[in-house]
């Protein structure tokens, strides 16, 4: 307990700088493109919890992206208008990488399958729509 006093007693402003310092810089880090880039990615590898951010992600955008083909808005300025959307930059980065695989003339399946962030299940349903023709 002397010990504890004497840290409180000689280092008070370390403590203070640890309370209320340390968060304002993280803070200020998170608010910068690259913090929020690895906060971003860091979210998305929490075990347990990453996953299901993930996934709600990308509901968000196969939800809008669905919308938006229904209303006949092309391909890849569907994607556009999705990218502004997101929330997480880790995500409008895959898209932004599908939206120029797409432009070179790659299928949106195949450009969603080499980016790695989409699950089989979102790609396996745009292959269906690419195949019958639902996706212009």
């Amino acid at each position: 307990m002397i010990g504890i006093n004497m840290i409180f007693h000689n280092y008070w402003y370390l403590i203070l700088f640890a309370l209320f310092g340390v968060p304002l810089l993280i803070r200020h880090y998170l608010r910068t493109e690259r913090g929020r880039y690895v906060w971003d990615r860091l979210k998305t590898q929490i075990p347990l919890v990453g996953p299901l951010y993930l996934r709600v992600g990308l509901s968000r955008f196969a939800y809008t992206f669905v919308m938006l083909n229904r209303s006949g808005i092309p391909i890849l300025q569907a994607l556009e208008i999705v990218s502004k959307i997101l929330d997480n930059v880790v995500l409008l980065e895959s898209i932004e990488r599908i939206s120029q695989k797409v432009k070179e003339g790659s299928t949106l399946a195949a450009a969603m399958r080499e980016s790695g962030r989409f699950t089989s299940l979102v790609i396996q349903m745009v292959s269906v729509g690419e195949n019958l023709g639902n996706v212009r």
